[in-house]
């Protein structure tokens, strides 16, 4: 039985079946659900599953963020000092951290897969708040670097777990603005360590221990609260979900079986097998975007672990230096959440991944590798920081929607974001204490990946021009290729004649 298209406007079928796989109904009970629903009130709908899957996310990468992040409060507020812990020291402490956390990102997402995102997602927020607890009572500089490796190990599956977990509930071209939704948290959480941080800073001394340690402490116990409350707000599937009604479900499950850039049911539950091992691990666009990525992570970590030092260099105290870098974080987010809502409405990546660091990154790093002056070099941090922000949720997009099967796709963003985190590794070298105030080393790196990760990303959106136009070219001198079989075109995955990379 095929859509009967006189019944809907045109506009209708462009947005919710055009191209799709699966032209037919499974039940003349589905067909009837589905044609009830105008654009209205799949709207609302939409609005609905956002409003009911995306805060938990956002708060759990938050609370995920701020707690890795938190060591660079920590060391202004007096960590160093009372550990007598080196420059170099620190920089250990900080990239430990990565020993865990770039290598178990891709089994973490297999494993969430099994276990479920209500039982993984939850679950690793508590453990690794017990870790960021446990580090308010170190001792030493063993103490942090053993709590740092076990918090890189449970903090791992986080990131790409979530964007896992969105991608199975969202079309393709939906997909880059949730992300930003629940990455922009990232931004809020950077900008809500200074102000917490200096509000806390002033319990130095409560209970015997120093203001550094209550950052921790209570950062701690709040992610522990939060990680056993999202148990109950993350849904594994549309059928799962409470909130959704009987018919709301029926149609949300066929939306989703429409869109190209997915599989379907029956392929996406089969056992994971070596194919999607192999497309996922080897496929050379999988480590391609692990590079492209560096673009953005190498930035976002330097910030994340230096910004209050840098801006505390600039003559800033340190108590001021905490507030002075929430701004920066405040235009990130809000720059972020604009980009990303702008490329799913125009159901583009490519462009949405250069221009923020063509017009803010590079441009912002450049000012604060020219200048000395102190309110110029904040200017260009200023403009810089949402530069490295705001293409991620669209570097994650573009990869997430160029992998039809449920498996590979799980398996090339944990890969993605899982390396693509050695940014942090090299973000932990590169802002020396002997280079300050000017930096030039660590600025002068970021913007060198920065330049680097735009020629690639044109790069590969050449790549994919080129593929797409072979593949229409095919369907043109094959028009039968339409009545194929869905289910074996499905099953070609990339392949598929009628499938197109996502620009």
């Amino acid at each position: 039985m095929s859509l009967e298209y006189e019944k809907k406007p045109e506009a209708y079928y462009e947005e919710v079946v055009v191209s799709s796989p699966d032209k037919k109904f499974s039940s003349e009970e589905e067909q009837q659900i589905v044609e009830s629903f105008d654009q209205k009130r799949i709207d609302r709908l939409r609005l609905k599953i956002d409003f009911n899957l995306i805060p938990a996310c956002a708060m759990l990468y938050l609370l995920c963020f701020l707690d890795r992040g938190n060591i660079g409060n920590a060391k202004i507020a007096g960590m160093t000092t009372d550990l007598n812990m080196s420059s170099h020291d620190y920089s250990i402490v900080l990239v430990v951290f990565f020993a865990t956390y770039c290598t178990v990102e891709a089994p973490c997402n297999m494993l969430l897969k099994k276990m479920s995102p209500k039982i993984f997602l939850p679950l690793i927020c508590f453990l690794w708040g017990i870790c960021v607890m446990c580090m308010g009572f170190a001792k030493n500089t063993h103490h942090l670097v053993a709590l740092r490796i076990l918090l890189g190990l449970f903090e791992a599956g986080l990131m790409p777990g979530c964007a896992y977990y969105l991608s199975n509930w969202y079309r393709s071209t939906e997909l880059s603005y949730r992300i930003a939704l629940f990455f922009s948290s990232a931004t809020i959480a950077g900008a809500f360590s200074g102000i917490l941080a200096w509000a806390i800073m002033k319990m130095d001394g409560v209970g015997g221990l120093a203001g550094w340690s209550w950052i921790f402490i209570l950062e701690g116990i709040a992610t522990i609260v939060v990680g056993c409350a999202c148990y109950f707000i993350i849904y594994n599937g549309p059928q799962h979900a409470r909130f959704l009604k009987p018919d709301e479900v029926v149609f949300w499950e066929w939306y989703l079986r429409q869109d190209v850039g997915k599989g379907n049911d029956k392929i996406d539950n089969e056992r994971l097998g070596w194919k999607h091992i192999k497309d996922g691990v080897f496929h050379w666009r999988v480590w391609y975007m692990v590079i492209l990525s560096l673009g953005c992570t190498v930035p976002i970590y330097s910030f994340s672990y230096f910004l209050p030092t840098i801006i505390n260099t600039l003559g800033w105290t340190a108590s001021k230096a905490q507030l002075m870098s929430a701004p920066p974080y405040i235009w990130a987010c809000l720059c972020t959440i604009a980009v990303s809502y702008i490329s799913d409405k125009y159901k583009s990546r490519f462009i949405f991944v250069i221009a923020p660091m063509i017009l803010f990154a590079i441009p912002g790093f450049s000012i604060a590798l020219g200048q000395s002056r102190s309110g110029v070099t904040y200017a260009g941090v200023f403009l810089a920081t949402a530069g490295q922000y705001a293409p991620w949720p669209s570097i994650v997009s573009w990869n997430a929607n160029n992998y039809p099967n449920a498996h590979t796709r799980g398996i090339a963003m944990g890969i993605q974001i899982g390396f693509a985190s050695a940014g942090g590794i090299i973000a932990s070298f590169i802002y020396r204490a002997q280079d300050k105030p000017r930096y030039k080393l660590g600025h002068s790196v970021v913007l060198g990946v920065t330049v680097i990760s735009s020629v690639m990303a044109l790069a590969l959106a050449l790549y994919y021009q080129l593929a797409n136009k072979k593949k229409e070219k095919y369907c043109e001198e094959h028009p039968e290729v339409y009545d194929e079989d869905p289910h074996v075109l499905a099953q070609m995955e990339t392949k598929n004649p009628l499938f197109r990379y996502q620009m």
